[in-house]
């Protein structure tokens, strides 16, 4: 679930490195 990934940045680790530059 897309919604889980967002929430769980975490479990995803390759989502994390795109998120690391919205969340900075």
């Amino acid at each position: 679930l897309p919604t889980t990934q967002e929430q769980a940045p975490a479990a995803q680790p390759k989502k994390k490195g795109r998120n690391a530059k919205r969340e900075g």
